[in-house]
C-alpha cells in the first residue's frame, strides 16, 4: 500500500504545462517559410487551427474565431484579425503586423 500511495501522490509529468508541445524541439531553421510557401500554392480548401495569427494572417483567405466551442467570428481574414474584441475574448493575440510599435506606441 506504501508504493501505490506514493505513485498516487506524484504529480503527473504534464501538470501545469501550458503547451502540451512544449517538449518538442524547435522547428529547423526555413521550415516556417516552406511551410508558408507550400500552404499558399496549395490551392484546394485547407483547414488550419491554430494560434499562430501570424501564419493564419499569411496564409488563409477565410478565418473563423473559436470561442467556447462556438463561432465568434467568421469572415474575410483581414476583416475578422481586425476585430480587436473577438480575438481578446478568445484569449487571442492579434498578428504583429496589427500591433502597436511597443516603442513609440504607433499603430501596426
Amino acid at each position: 500500500m506504501g508504493r501505490a500511495r506514493r505513485e498516487v501522490e506524484r504529480p503527473h509529468p504534464s501538470e501545469g504545462r501550458l503547451d502540451p508541445g512544449a517538449h518538442l524541439p524547435g522547428p529547423r531553421p526555413g521550415r516556417r517559410a516552406a511551410v508558408i510557401a507550400q500552404l499558399r500554392e496549395f490551392e484546394h480548401t485547407k483547414i488550419v487551427a491554430s494560434h499562430d495569427l501570424d501564419l493564419v494572417d499569411e496564409v488563409c483567405r477565410r478565418t473563423i474565431v473559436l470561442e467556447g466551442g462556438a463561432v465568434a467570428a467568421d469572415g474575410p481574414t483581414d476583416e475578422v484579425l481586425a476585430r480587436r474584441d473577438v480575438l481578446a475574448r478568445a484569449r487571442l493575440e492579434p498578428p504583429l503586423r496589427l500591433q502597436a510599435c511597443p516603442r513609440c506606441g504607433a499603430a501596426g
